[in-house]
């Protein structure tokens, strides 16, 4: 993938903080929140929506915003990834469905079992505070509106918003900026993603798995559409 001549390509150190900053942030400002909700009835996974709303967006426009002033640019989407030529429209329908389908194969195959191990590998004891699955798995502890508005909320927030801002940041702006060769851009782009999740950090390696087609893909259209 060729880049622009005039995108900066940042430092190894940069491209990781600037991967890692905004989960770590969430991961902190939710947990502290959580902790601090604990006696209250709120559930830690709607507390990580709150989160993802107050501290997502605006963090990883931020960091936008920074790199259009380094890079002298004027607007947001001048900052983007963008194909060097339209897609074809065979490619808008295939592509997204090998993406789909490889990663809910991944998570289907080794989701439950590779998950499982790995969390109570590092977390053999969660406390409910701190479980984002606790109002899904024991939903008597919590009033019975809750799990509805957990789910709602993380219809909107988790399933559309939330993805559409990562592609934006992580693949329009951070991939076509990491230093090093084809193979290191992608799998810079693939390990980097899945560690930023660092509020759920027992799924990185079957996420390491799962992105691989999608951050292949992006890399070889320069599109993240």
């Amino acid at each position: 993938m060729s880049s622009e001549s005039n995108t900066l390509r940042h430092t190894p150190v940069m491209t990781i903080l600037l991967h890692l900053l905004p989960g770590v942030l969430i991961t902190a400002t939710g947990g502290v929140a959580a902790y601090l909700l604990r006696d209250s009835g709120v559930p830690a996974y709607f507390v990580f929506e709150v989160s993802v709303l107050v501290i997502m967006a605006p963090v990883m426009l931020g960091i936008i915003r920074w790199g259009m002033r380094v890079e002298a640019k004027e607007s947001v989407r001048a900052m983007l990834m963008r194909p060097v030529q339209r897609l074809k429209v065979w490619e808008y329908v295939v592509y997204p469905l090998v993406i789909v389908a490889f990663a809910g194969g991944v998570f289907t195959l080794l989701g439950d079992p590779v998950n499982s191990y790995f969390r109570d590998l590092i977390f053999p004891t969660l406390p409910a505070w701190a479980d984002l699955t606790d109002v899904f798995t024991n939903p008597d502890a919590y009033a019975g509106f809750w799990p509805v508005v957990c789910w709602a909320t993380g219809a909107v927030l988790i399933s559309i918003a939330g993805p559409i801002m990562e592609e934006a940041y992580f693949r329009g702006y951070l991939l076509p900026r990491i230093p090093g060769s084809p193979f290191v851009v992608v799998a810079g782009g693939v390990v980097l993603f899945a560690l930023y999740h660092v509020f759920s950090i027992w799924m990185v390696p079957v996420r390491i798995i799962a992105l691989i087609p999608l951050v292949f893909l992006v890399w070889k259209t320069r599109s993240v559409t």
